[in-house]
């Protein structure tokens, strides 16, 4: 699956924050694995926004997905937990997954 950006955005759309997570590539889980619900949403085509709420499951789901990683790629998966918390503690914030 191919996701290739993560923003964090103002509930107008306008972009806060963002990294590429392309080397997450071949890294997400597939619908055959169990236990990551959002994760396992993504869509790889298209967008896939979460908000304050839903951010709290999805870092609970990275941090998982960090220990079956390789060491490259938990650079990735911190800068994307960063965001996560941004979103949880703003207001109106929300992380908008970018497929290609």
């Amino acid at each position: 699956m191919t996701v290739r950006n993560l923003f964090l955005e103002s509930e107008g759309g306008g972009h806060v924050a963002g990294i590429l997570i392309e080397a997450l590539d071949g890294a997400w889980p597939t619908a055959h694995e169990g236990g990551f619900p959002l994760l396992q949403g993504l869509d790889p085509h298209g967008n896939t926004v979460f908000n304050r709420l839903q951010a709290f499951g999805l870092e609970e789901e990275l941090s998982r997905l960090r220990g079956s990683v390789s060491f490259g790629q938990r650079a990735t998966i911190d800068a994307a937990i960063d965001l996560v918390h941004r979103c949880q503690r703003g207001g109106k914030l929300y992380l908008r997954f970018e497929g290609v």
